[in-house]
């Protein structure tokens, strides 16, 4: 403990010293600090002003203490020793900026790493958005520590001038909080150094805020290693031998493909609407495809009504074509291997079968509609086909068909049908061989002859009668008893638009019949699908740097803070935040001649241990008083 000798009470001395100890703080005011004013005392004629030789230019020549104290000597504690040295030194505010900017950069880092991330790449039992707000409130807690020491330093600092008591309370509850904070910002006015530390303090309040905004997530789809297919074909060569074996005869397609016809056929009629998709595996619901191409059957209709003759009394019919009576006839149709001897239809290649029909809903309502369509063979092209969210969507961007002599198809033909586009694409790949044999597409003439035999049939296919009996209605087979029932619910004016629609649907399930078939290549069956990329809905980390704009300021704000407040108060006695100041010249005038005058912040905690005090009344009033000092009176 350092000893301090004692003046005369009675004289009166300026509020300068001189420590006994040769590492004490010297007294010297700071470069550019304006000089504390004094009265003038006898003190003043003891101790005059040196000149700049001496070393003291522009202050007073510190007091020699001489009054003992009486707490007994002792060397430092060595914890004292380091906090004295880390409050010189400003170690701790300085560890705790250093703090506050290696977890901000780690945390930039750490945003910079999983900004635009799978959520799922995030492991750690603790979420991304707990760990920010973890760096976040370090962030924070640690650059205010030396924004609160700065404002404790420089609330000694600001009273090297005569200023009003309030505004030691007004700067020490600034360094202990935000509202502190804020009215030191409303006292000074924003026009004072301090103002910026107040500034730092109050805005933090808003970091945790704003930066629960840095942290977002969004969904985009993704390439997976999944697999997608989506059913082609480039040939069409099953059949059903039956009695004639391989010779032209009565064949008939295969099963699946029977129940795709008769499904389309009744389709309109049916409640099934799900049932004519195209099965496409994509087990994420959500794939896309390139470009491909696959055999297909088209159909063109025209409305016909306007062709039939009615020349007979009895009856009404189709030039080369069947014929509805008028006193009981409903429906009648068929279906021939010839191509349509009216020139109303173009572009139509490879024939499969030619559909006539003409219907009367009300008898009493004389009114027959008449229609007549073709089915063909053509090669579509599907570019940008997708599905989304279990949805397909498949447009075509170009069609093609054989028009040449050589394409036209004639009943139970002994040669198989060619189509060979001028483009071939496979699988997103335009190839170029015109030998390759995945661009030319053909169909077996007798699969084409069992669709022939099946769709002209009386018993299963197009042609059909209905008419009115006595005690109902004769239906000849399931087909036209499906499209009596469509033509008897639809409006007068809508006859011709479900007849078209059921011939539509027809050659739509016979399309995918024929793509969902295996292709002959090489005298062993394949399916040789369109093959697509497999997309998966994944959540990614989306990051806002913006909002931590605040966060950037706070930190940067906190250092140069505290660089500026250390030069500031480089030859001020680093008292900070401490109470102890306070205490030490609140004691009685007895106490403080007992232990000295002890400028520095380590001879007041060292004093601080070896003494027991409390407030009570003196003469001089309330005064903090120690054991000793009371006892004696």
């Amino acid at each position: 403990m350092a000893h301090y000798s004692s003046i005369p009470l009675s004289t009166s001395w300026s509020p300068t010293y001189t420590p006994s100890t040769p590492g004490s703080f010297s007294s010297h005011y700071p470069f550019g600090s304006p000089p504390t004013e004094y009265m003038p005392s006898v003190a003043e004629s003891q101790y005059p002003l040196t000149s700049p030789s001496g070393g003291y230019f522009g202050a007073q020549k510190p007091i020699e203490q001489s009054r003992q104290s009486t707490l007994p000597e002792r060397p430092l504690k060595w914890t004292h020793k380091i906090s004295h040295w880390a409050s010189t030194w400003w170690i701790w505010e300085t560890s705790a900026c250093f703090v506050a900017m290696t977890v901000h950069i780690a945390m930039i880092a750490l945003l910079n790493i999983y900004k635009d991330a799978r959520v799922s790449s995030w492991t750690n039992r603790w979420t991304l958005n707990s760990n920010i707000a973890l760096m976040i409130t370090v962030i924070k807690g640690a650059a205010l520590i030396p924004v609160a020491s700065a404002l404790g330093q420089l609330k000694w600092r600001r009273f090297r001038n005569y200023r009003e008591i309030q505004d030691m309370d007004v700067f020490d509850e600034a360094s202990r909080g935000t509202l502190g904070s804020l009215r030191l910002l409303l006292h000074l006015r924003f026009w004072h150094f301090a103002s910026l530390g107040a500034l730092l303090t109050v805005s933090a309040l808003f970091m945790d805020t704003l930066a629960q905004n840095v942290l977002s997530t969004y969904s985009k789809l993704e390439i997976t290693d999944g697999i997608a297919t989506i059913p082609r074909i480039n040939n069409y060569g099953t059949f059903n031998e039956y009695t004639t074996g391989d010779v032209p005869g009565d064949q008939l397609p295969w099963p699946s493909m029977v129940a795709a016809i008769n499904y389309g056929l009744s389709y309109t009629s049916s409640l099934f609407w799900a049932g004519s998709e195209l099965p496409v595996h994509c087990l994420t619901g959500n794939c896309t495809f390139g470009t491909y191409q696959s055999l297909i059957v088209e159909r063109q209709c025209m409305d016909v009504t306007g062709y039939l003759d009615s020349s007979d009394d009895s009856v009404v019919k189709i030039p080369r074509g069947p014929h509805l009576r008028r006193l009981d006839g409903i429906i009648n149709s068929s279906a021939t291997t010839e191509y349509p001897a009216m020139d109303i239809f173009k572009d139509v290649g490879p024939l499969i079968t030619n559909f006539q029909v003409i219907t009367n809903p009300d008898l009493e309502l004389w009114a027959p509609v008449a229609m007549q369509c073709v089915l063909y063979w053509a090669v579509n092209t599907f570019g940008n086909s997708s599905m989304t969210n279990f949805t397909l969507y498949e447009p075509i961007t170009g069609r093609w068909t054989n028009l040449s002599t050589e394409a036209r198809t004639t009943y139970k033909q002994p040669d198989y049908i060619i189509l060979q586009p001028p483009d071939c694409w496979i699988n997103g790949t335009q190839i170029t061989n015109s030998t390759d044999e995945r661009c030319q597409n053909w169909v077996g003439n007798l699969a084409q002859l069992g669709l022939q035999n099946f769709l002209s049939s009386d018993r299963y296919g197009l042609t059909g009668e209905v008419y009115k009996t006595s005690n109902g209605w004769f239906t000849s087979n399931l087909f036209v008893n499906s499209l009596s029932n469509v033509v008897a619910d639809a409006l007068t004016n809508e006859t011709y638009n479900v007849m078209e629609l059921t011939i539509n649907n027809t050659a739509i399930m016979i399309t995918q019949g024929v793509r969902q078939l295996p292709t002959n290549s090489t005298d062993y069956w394949a399916y040789e699908p369109a093959n697509g990329t497999v997309y998966q809905w994944e959540t990614f980390y989306g990051i806002h740097f913006k909002f931590l704009a605040l966060t950037h300021f706070i930190v940067a704000g906190s250092v140069m803070f505290l660089l500026l407040t250390v030069f500031l108060c480089r030859t001020d006695h680093p008292w900070k935040t401490s109470t102890l100041p306070f205490l030490f010249h609140g004691f009685t005038t007895r106490d403080r001649n007992a232990f000295g005058e002890m400028p520095r912040y380590v001879d007041m905690r060292e004093a601080s241990e070896s003494m027991k005090v409390k407030l009570a009344m003196t003469a001089e009033g309330q005064r903090l008083v120690s054991r000793e000092t009371f006892a004696t009176g």
